[in-house]
């Protein structure tokens, strides 16, 4: 795919995005699916945490925002491109439109490899003047083992300052650039729009001829007229006796927007989606309420597919800059998929009851789970959430109270077992005689 057949796909997908609404909710359903319970960093150094906070870092890259705004890049570019400081302690990230793109660097022996990224740029200063620049930008993944790093690369200058992360989704062996997520579904989507929109017009037309005026002669089709006595609501229409005025049959005037649903579906195999969670409508036909609510496994492939993408990429944005031990930061996503919160408090339950969690691990998991604000510092007392997970001492203790309560002797001695009961079961019936007349 040359970088000019991918600008263009970009400029009408960005425009899809912002004006067809199957692609707006593509947008939202996977950075939904992919972003929503966040995304962890860990192994992290003060000078990461300063990196992520930095306010024009948070909202390009480390932010919620953030995170909507590259998945709709992926779906509208199929490319990523950011600047990245190589010098300074705190560097910036700078996101690159697609547009500003003009050029590529590659291996020689493979357009795979990428060394380096041509950008051009208009720059305006403080006095509003305008200049155009260009200038070269080494890949992060260009190591200068093929050819070392160059002033200037086909006469243009190289800014040393700064490296290109540059992440393409979709590529095909063989590929410079990637392919944009949404650029197999754009005939669809436009397809079901002007389906809808024929449909519209066809409903508005038929909205228009409520009844059907017939006569015998044509003089009398062409002189044809009908007044209309008390005009509203049940008005009689008085016409001559050669002439009769009958409504349209519904036959006629029925239209099915239900009809578009594969056109749809095309958007969202094309996307990754379910076409029900794509349209959402959980009423059409052949949809239900159950399968809106649920996530099928192969929505979750994919979607867990996309978060390692998005994983590489961040595992590039730090891998200039080591963790607090040394080693490379590392990026974890939560699980897609979730139980109601009923389920998931009996999944701990078994955990805390088998020894898999502490009780402080517990509790904390819990409050987590249903979101409980302000909670009182320290563990439950006494050192226990229910009577399933009663200490031995608290079992001892509540064996001796049943005892007393019961007025029976809680001291085991001789005749008498004591608050435990003896070492031998008696029923009612054990000294009912047998039948050979023996207690």
């Amino acid at each position: 795919m040359t970088l000019e057949a991918l600008k263009q796909a970009s400029d009408t997908l960005r425009d899809m995005v912002a004006t067809a609404p199957l692609l707006k909710r593509a947008v939202q359903l996977r950075h939904g699916y992919v972003f929503s319970r966040g995304i962890s960093f860990r192994n992290t150094a003060p000078r990461h945490e300063k990196i992520m906070e930095a306010p024009y870092n948070k909202s390009a890259l480390f932010s919620m925002p953030a995170y909507e705004e590259i998945m709709a890049a992926r779906l509208s570019d199929g490319n990523m491109f950011v600047l990245r400081g190589r010098t300074t302690t705190t560097p910036e990230f700078y996101r690159i439109p697609l547009k500003e793109i003009t050029g590529v660097y590659t291996d020689p022996m493979s357009n795979e490899s990428v060394w380096a990224i041509q950008r051009t740029w208009t720059e305006e200063n403080a006095q509003g003047q305008k200049k155009t620049l260009v200038k070269w930008y080494y890949t992060s993944t260009y190591d200068g083992s093929g050819k070392k790093r160059q002033a200037s690369i086909g006469g243009k200058p190289v800014d040393i300052a700064y490296d290109m992360i540059f992440m393409p989704f979709n590529r095909q062996v063989g590929f410079t650039w990637g392919v944009p997520d949404g650029y197999a579904a754009i005939t669809w989507a436009i397809a079901y729009g002007e389906y809808l929109k024929n449909n519209s017009k066809l409903v508005k037309a038929y909205a228009q001829i409520a009844y059907k005026a017939t006569t015998k002669s044509n003089a009398g089709a062409q002189n044809i007229s009908a007044q209309i006595s008390q005009p509203g609501v049940a008005g009689t229409a008085s016409m001559g006796p050669q002439t009769d005025l009958v409504p349209m049959p519904r036959a006629g005037s029925d239209v099915s927007f239900e009809n578009g649903r594969p056109l749809a579906a095309m958007v969202a195999a094309a996307l990754g989606v379910s076409v029900v969670a794509l349209t959402a409508d959980p009423g059409a036909a052949g949809s239900s309420y159950g399968s809106a609510q649920t996530l099928d496994a192969p929505t979750i492939i994919v979607m867990t597919s996309i978060q390692e993408g998005w994983r590489t990429f961040y595992e590039e944005v730090f891998r200039s800059v080591k963790g607090k031990d040394g080693k490379a930061v590392t990026i974890e996503f939560p699980s897609i998929e979730t139980d109601q919160a009923y389920r998931q408090l009996q999944s701990l339950a078994m955990a805390y009851a088998q020894g898999g969690l502490t009780q402080k691990e517990f509790r904390e998991a819990v409050l987590d789970l249903f979101d409980i604000q302000n909670p009182e510092d320290g563990l439950p007392q006494p050192d226990n959430f229910n009577a399933a997970h009663l200490t031995p001492k608290e079992l001892a203790d509540n064996a001796m109270a049943q005892a007393v309560q019961s007025g029976s002797d809680p001291t085991p001695k001789q005749g008498n077992s004591g608050a435990t009961g003896g070492d031998k079961s008696q029923s009612n019936h054990d000294s009912d005689p047998d039948s050979f007349g023996n207690e």
